[in-house]
């Protein structure tokens, strides 16, 4: 804990210091119980201390770090206290210098090192949680929280830690609300869960916040369940916005049989919704889920709905903004599993991907940015989907014909701004669904490039529909015939396919129901005869190194430039492309074809006040 966040605690023991000398009549009240291992120490025993700040104050509690502290079982029952560890001793409490250990090795196994109940608001800092082991019919082998309030833990570590769920911290909301706020500097690892929520299990009314920097929540498992870094149960939700430790994700390297990352699971028992939101705090290193690993489904994020009745379901959520998912792997969805629940005879209900997509309240209680959220740079990997594989862990990372985005029955995926790139395995998207159960799929200003699948790159079986405006599909290696496959409901439109030597689209359903439109690509055989769909070489400015925006140079009086700039109608509206960039810029050098919008996930702006722009003989570019 800096010295700053100290001030106020400064100021206190300067004041007491200076009436040590005075009488009695003019002693100010006591800050803080202190324990350790001194004879300045109030306590040699962290429970008796906690126990003294219940029946009386103050509600604060210095724990020096001069002592072994092992066997330990913290009970806190209807309490407010706050325990600050990392002081030398009892005599030097200006400000912690490090951590102190707090170990449940030794308590007999049946006790969380912390067990937290009732009313209770507690804030533990510079400590490290460690040794607590519990049988698989408990929860939260290092902290258990049962009741309602807050629990805030920052510049600590919990870390080798297990549980049957909730390995690291399990926290249930009951008789009312409880957070969990993990605050800045915090290392949650090596815990397990003999089933889920490796490292942090929340359940009940309950919300997460992992907002602060230097967060890493790594290296936890759920040897037999879900969620290897973090289990969401319905009501219970999480927000995260960490940019992690360093340069590494927040969510990191942890394994679980489903839902390596997060596993967000709707309450069955509850019959409530369980969400993650994903966003950013720092505008330059993003809230990353990353190199996380499923035996089964789901390497980044699982989510799991529950099916009530016929009309009743319980959605699984992820809301996710200005993000990055990579490295993970799974045999099937190695990014993002959406499951379904059919528990229901003709009824089913799939998780809910949206990604850059709004107007969904349960999203949003409140604001992303009045947590803190804020829009990355360009450049900062935005919302990027990038390098996860489909593979079987359990059979020496043989790769699979499993999907990057796996969606099941009733599923639904609404996606701006989105870049999967640089994935491997059968397809970059999947989506199944029955003829009664839909699965909804609507992409807008997306790129899809360089990755390498087996199969197509979007397949969709006879319930998937898929909507997908100013994408552009590009250099992909594909192992399949057609770039596209669907038998229900496809729209295309102002859109780029360069794919070369495949098919566009292998297309099975009604007719009816096929729109495309405003579509250049290398193949338009297996297109709608259409005046707005050619086929012509989109000009990227380097695809060889992967940027796919498109060229207009000039030179002298010369203009070499992309076919698909000012090619389709203008649309209504301030739209953005997939770099923030407003849509329908008229580049005046270059003739409209059917209008001022350009085609595929950029929209190239003019450059107008560029000087000497011929002076070296060298072509320039009028756009950016």
């Amino acid at each position: 804990m800096s010295s700053v966040r100290f001030l106020s605690l400064l100021v206190s023991i300067g004041a007491v210091a200076l009436f040590v000398a005075t009488p009695a009549a003019f002693a100010v009240p006591k800050i803080a119980y202190t324990v350790g291992g001194d004879g300045r120490c109030d306590f040699t025993d962290i429970p008796a201390a906690v126990a003294a700040a219940a029946a009386n104050p103050p509600h604060t509690i210095f724990v020096a770090a001069n002592a072994t502290y092992s066997a330990q079982k913290i009970a806190i029952t209807n309490q407010d206290v706050n325990i600050f560890g990392g002081f030398p001793n009892c005599s030097t409490l200006v400000s912690p210098t490090g951590k102190t250990t707090i170990s449940g090795a030794g308590n007999g196994g049946q006790d969380s090192v912390f067990y937290i109940t009732g009313t209770s608001n507690v804030t533990l800092s510079n400590l490290t949680i460690t040794g607590g082991s519990l049988p698989s019919n408990k929860t939260g082998g290092g902290i258990s929280f049962v009741g309602n309030g807050s629990l805030t833990i920052a510049e600590s570590s919990v870390f080798n830690n297990s549980a049957g769920s909730g390995g690291g911290i399990n926290v249930n909301g009951s008789g009312g609300s409880a957070t969990l706020t993990i605050g800045a500097n915090m290392f949650i690892t090596g815990n397990i869960a003999q089933d889920s929520g490796g490292g942090i299990r929340v359940e009940g009314n309950t919300r997460l916040f992992v907002l602060a920097d230097g967060i890493f929540i790594a290296q936890n498992h759920a040897n037999a369940g879900n969620g290897g870094g973090i289990q969401v149960i319905g009501p219970a939700r999480a927000d995260i916005g960490s940019p992690g430790a360093g340069n590494s994700g927040v969510i990191n390297s942890n394994t679980a049989v489903n839902g390596g990352g997060v596993s967000v699971d709707a309450g069955q028992n509850t019959g409530q919704d369980a969400t993650l939101r994903l966003f950013s705090t720092d505008a330059t290193r993003l809230a990353r889920i990353s190199n996380n690993a499923a035996s089964n489904i789901g390497g980044g994020i699982y989510l799991k709905p529950h099916t009530l009745s016929f009309s009743r379901y319980v959605l699984a959520s992820v809301c996710a903004h200005d993000y990055r998912i990579d490295g993970n792997v799974a045999m099937e969805g190695a990014a993002i599993y959406a499951d379904t629940d059919s528990s229901v005879a003709s009824a089913a209900q799939g998780g809910f991907i949206l990604l850059e997509a709004g107007g969904y309240d349960f999203c949003n209680p409140e604001t992303p940015e009045s947590l803190g959220a804020v829009a990355c740079t360009l450049g900062a990997s935005c919302n990027m989907i990038d390098g996860n594989q489909a593979i079987d862990i359990n059979n020496n990372s043989q790769p699979t014909d499993g999907a990057t985005i796996f969606e099941q029955d009733g599923s639904q995926l609404f996606a701006d701004r989105l870049m999967l790139r640089g994935n491997s395995g059968g397809y970059v998207l999947r989506n199944t669904g029955g003829s009664n159960i839909p699965v909804n799929v609507r992409l807008s200003n997306c790129l899809f490039a360089d990755n390498q699948l087996t199969h197509e790159l979007i397949f969709g079986d006879s319930g998937a529909g898929l909507s997908m405006d100013n994408c552009t599909l590009a250099n992909d290696g594909i192992g399949s015939v057609d770039v596209i496959h669907n038998e229900n409901a496809v729209t295309i439109t102002n859109s780029i396919i360069d794919e070369a030597s495949h098919g566009t689209l292998h297309y099975l359903g009604d007719a009816g129901n096929r729109h495309v439109s405003y579509v250049m690509s290398n193949d338009i055989t297996t297109l709608p005869a259409d005046p707005s769909i050619i086929a012509d070489d989109p000009l990227f400015i380097d695809m060889a190194h992967g940027d796919y925006r498109l060229k207009a140079t000039k030179l002298g009086n010369t203009i070499t430039a992309s076919p698909a700039i000012d090619f389709a109608a203008p649309v209504a509206g301030d739209d953005r492309d997939i770099a923030g960039n407003p849509h329908d810029q008229d580049i005046g050098a270059i003739v409209d074809r059917f209008g001022v919008r350009d085609l595929g996930a950029y929209e190239m702006q003019p450059i107008t006040d560029r000087i000497f722009a011929d002076s070296f003989g060298d072509p320039i570019s009028i756009v950016y």
